[in-house]
């Protein structure tokens, strides 16, 4: 019984004897306030499609081994465990954290519009794309960055979000404005296969599924009349839609079929093995409606360095 008796006390010992290890480590830990610049890489704001204007709510997630430890959500303070606030203007904000010292954090941020059709997974550290619903839909746009192994520091650091997506865009130099002089609104979208999960930790993207997104208003209809000038030809924005895309320094290629609906009759067009990547747009230009369809493919930044790519249908 003595025996059994002075296991268990050892035992116990042990345990509290842990105990107050712990407590003394966690004691010893020391903290600090630090903070974050954060700003999009976008054009200035001009409520013009691709500006950005939209991403208005920044989301924020902190890790320490993998493990989501606290979130942030603007507007309002989040104390899971640390003390945070974000203030500023969309676009251009100040993050402020309470992180303990010489701990090893990746800290993620994630820029949207209000009803995006995203959802943050933290505990996962996913964000999931939801394709479904309507085309040429700038609520789409986001931005995203991570910073990976941060240690706590006494000067501010800068981050720059960028969106994980490619924009895909069609542009006809043979559209007629003046069909809108007879209330007929054309629309368009697109179908392709494309990634549907980021992963916010790494940056890698996985989950491809088949994107089909429904008739919308083209941009044009919208105001946004121009998508580009080439060449002294201008050219009339008929689509625009975003992907999920990979990090890559290279370009990616995909099949992209387009509906242009107007009037009842549909005009559908296939365009093989368009090039796209992370943060650029791809720009799919030519003839649609007076003669057989001819494109030639850029890949331009808006987003980074500039690509040409032609493609002839």
């Amino acid at each position: 019984m003595r025996r059994i008796i002075s296991i268990i006390s050892a035992c116990a010992a042990f345990v509290l004897a842990a105990s107050c290890q712990k407590e003394v480590q966690q004691a010893e830990l020391q903290y600090q306030d630090v903070t974050f610049a954060v700003n999009m890489t976008a054009p200035e704001m001009t409520k013009a499609l691709g500006d950005g204007s939209l991403a208005v709510l920044l989301d924020m997630a902190v890790y320490h081994d993998g493990k989501h430890i606290s979130s942030i959500q603007l507007p309002g303070v989040d104390r899971e465990g640390m003390n945070a606030t974000i203030i500023g203007t969309p676009g251009k904000w100040r993050v402020t954290l309470t992180l303990a010292k010489n701990v090893k954090y990746d800290i993620v941020f994630w820029a949207h519009a209000e009803d995006a059709p995203y959802k943050f997974n933290k505990a996962e550290h996913q964000i999931v794309v939801d394709y479904d619903g309507l085309a040429n839909d700038e609520v789409r746009d986001a931005f995203y960055e991570r910073v990976e192994g941060y240690v706590v520091t006494d000067t501010p650091v800068d981050v720059e979000l960028r969106r994980p997506f490619a924009q895909i865009n069609i542009g006809a130099s043979d559209y007629d404005p003046y069909i809108t002089d007879f209330r007929f609104k054309m629309t368009s979208a697109i179908t392709c296969k494309a990634p549907s999960v980021l992963d916010v930790l790494d940056g890698s993207v996985s989950g491809e599924v088949d994107v089909k997104f429904d008739l919308a208003p083209i941009p044009y209809e919208s105001g946004n009349q121009v998508l580009t000038k080439v060449g002294g030809v201008t050219y009339h924005w008929m689509s625009m839609n975003y992907i999920l895309a990979a990090q890559s320094n290279t370009n990616i290629y995909g099949d992209i079929k387009a509906t242009f609906r107007y009037n009842d009759s549909d005009l559908e067009v296939s365009i093989p093995s368009v090039p796209y990547r992370r943060n650029y747009r791809t720009n799919i230009l030519g003839t649609l409606f007076t003669g057989p369809a001819k494109f030639d493919v850029e890949v331009v930044p808006g987003f980074a360095g500039d690509i040409m790519h032609d493609i002839n249908n």
